[in-house]
């Protein structure tokens, strides 16, 4: 198997990485691309939501977005823009004579943490990528294909909604 590691923001200098969709990326822009940032009210609200769900029988993945250092290759980004923090899957049982096993089948729930009265503002005028456009047409996109797609900002409404049922 390849070695594959997460990349490490590296030193500002102008020797390009890699590619990024059509662009290069430096190293400087990797760097100011991913902050270092403690645990806001954002990261309160998910360990609650994750938690809740993994004890309804829901399988909790994490799905992050970024560049990897894969090899001799270089930079490869792995996720796709706007994609959600998070992908719930719920195994669905079914009975086959008197057994009771687990289907191949799955609910799958796609959810995006905000933090509570979060005010996301477009920055398309600032930057290349605007995340709230990514995040936006994501949803969109994935929901045209028949997916549910949440944006979450309190466990509270996480139960409201009973999707985890």
């Amino acid at each position: 198997m390849p070695n594959l590691r997460i990349l490490q923001p590296a030193p500002a200098h102008d020797k390009p990485l890699g590619t990024f969709g059509n662009r290069r990326i430096t190293p400087a822009e990797l760097k100011q691309s991913s902050p270092k940032r403690g645990p806001g009210p954002e990261a309160s609200v998910s360990k609650q939501c994750v938690d809740f769900m993994e004890t309804r029988g829901w399988r909790a993945i994490r799905m992050p977005r970024g560049l990897a250092q894969y090899g001799e290759r270089g930079v490869v980004p792995y996720g796709e823009p706007g994609q959600p923090d998070w992908m719930f899957i719920k195994y669905l049982p079914f009975k086959v004579g008197g057994d009771l096993r687990t289907s191949k089948m799955t609910e799958t729930i796609f959810i995006e943490f905000k933090q509570p009265n979060s005010k996301r503002k477009c920055t398309c005028a600032s930057k290349k990528r605007c995340t709230y456009h990514d995040q936006e047409a994501w949803r969109v996109r994935e929901q045209a294909r028949g997916a549910v797609v949440l944006r979450i900002e309190s466990l509270e409404q996480l139960m409201a909604m009973e999707v985890w049922k």
